[in-house]
């Protein structure tokens, strides 16, 4: 199976090191990895296939979007395949085929923790999913997502979305939403700040994810990462 990573232009290696220990750790299958995005030189061994981002931030939904289509059309990708970012960890093992599919409440709880423009791709969600009888569950939470190729395609054609829209949608929460998935509740964990290690550890304590940021990146940070994620991937070597 292939875990496709979406990368944006200067994409810290750092993160997208420690990420991909995390994932060989936690899943026991055989797992291709393929970037989606610029090449990430210090790592060998990786597929990559090439998408350049739209630079304004409110194509940042459409970005992903247009990434994720980019992976369907690649013969490097299989039909299935799991989706996440460089900077989200998993702290337990994990069955590829049965992976969960989390979501953190309804997209109306996240709109009102948000005031920028994300509130905006929430909203624009919600709306559309409210409009087709759906439910709002907000599944875009820092958690890696199973995609199928076929379904995929069918649900967003199907979605007939505008993605001319600025800030445009949220796609893992209508993926799910629109196919009738009701996933189950896991709490979001995202660093945005430097802590000390001990914050760090009261932080992610229980947790089965958790992601970072680029502010969030110091010698206590990687303190952590290091050691729950110690023993280098075979892309490093």
């Amino acid at each position: 199976m292939t875990i496709v990573i979406p990368v944006r232009s200067g994409t810290k290696p750092i993160e997208l090191k420690y990420a991909i220990r995390s994932l060989l750790k936690s899943f026991n299958e055989e797992v291709d990895i393929c970037i989606i995005g610029d090449k990430i030189y210090s790592l060998r061994g990786l597929k990559y296939v090439s998408c350049q981002d739209e630079r304004q931030n409110k194509y940042k939904e459409r970005n992903i979007y247009r990434k994720i289509i980019k992976a369907i059309d690649s013969p490097l990708v299989s039909d299935d395949f799991l989706v996440t970012n460089d900077d989200i960890y998993l702290t337990q093992p994990f069955d590829l085929k049965n992976l969960p599919f989390f979501h953190k409440g309804e997209l109306e709880n996240t709109m009102q923790k948000n005031a920028g423009d994300y509130r905006k791709s929430l909203n624009h969600t919600r709306k559309h999913l409210m409009i087709q009888g759906k439910a709002t569950l907000d599944f875009d939470t820092h958690f890696p997502i199973m995609y199928n190729k076929s379904k995929f395609i069918d649900t967003f054609a199907k979605a007939d979305l505008n993605w001319d829209q600025p800030f445009g949608y949220v796609i893992k929460s209508l993926y799910c939403n629109l196919n009738g998935i009701e996933g189950e509740f896991g709490a979001d964990c995202k660093i945005h700040s430097k802590l000390t290690y001990e914050e760090i550890q009261k932080k992610i304590e229980g947790r089965t994810f958790f992601s970072t940021s680029d502010g969030c990146m110091n010698d206590a940070m990687i303190r952590t990462l290091e050691k729950l994620y110690g023993e280098p991937s075979k892309y490093e070597k």
